[in-house]
């Protein structure tokens, strides 16, 4: 089973599609706790886990960081359900290697992933605007939420608490 630290703006709609798959979440945020019903006895503080995920700085996407042989998992489970989500191992897009417009094919993004991993990198994945509705209707299922969240979350600043103000009115 594969264990995940999730925080950031996408962390309910991430929390719920990785439940739903088998994952395990590891040290849920006090939020993520209250909405899933976490018992403190199901709470693993002390616990590893496999992989780590937070916002990208831009807020338009996450990254995934931790033990390698996991991100197969993660990819596999996001590209079913965000079509439009882009992949990036650190490594290659630092390097220039993968373009956004380019695409590859699965196993060859996994190989310069599992490359990358070699020397402690991470999965860079953007979410486009589809993918951040469909995480809406994801978080929708756990919480009212305001169509357009993620893309107004991923605004930041003032924009981002008027959709706090906005759900808790909901």
């Amino acid at each position: 089973m594969v264990s995940v630290r999730i925080r950031g703006i996408y962390s309910t709609a991430l929390t719920k599609i990785f439940l739903d798959r088998g994952f395990e979440i590891i040290q849920p945020s006090e939020i993520i706790r209250e909405r899933f019903g976490f018992a403190d006895e199901d709470i693993k503080e002390e616990v590893e886990p496999n992989l780590y995920v937070h916002d990208r700085m831009d807020r338009q996407g996450i990254i995934v960081r931790g033990d390698g042989i996991y991100y197969e998992e993660i990819i596999k489970v996001l590209r079913l359900i965000l079509d439009d989500a882009i992949f990036r191992g650190s490594l290659q897009a630092s390097l220039g290697i993968m373009h956004p417009q380019i695409q590859v094919r699965e196993s060859s993004l996994l190989q310069m992933i599992r490359a990358s991993n070699m020397i402690g990198e991470r999965i860079d994945i953007e979410f486009p605007g589809l993918s951040k509705r469909r995480l809406d209707e994801i978080r929708n299922t756990v919480t009212p939420t305001v169509s357009g969240h993620h893309y107004y979350k991923a605004c930041g600043g003032r924009i981002s608490m008027m959709v706090d103000i906005a759900e808790r009115m909901l």
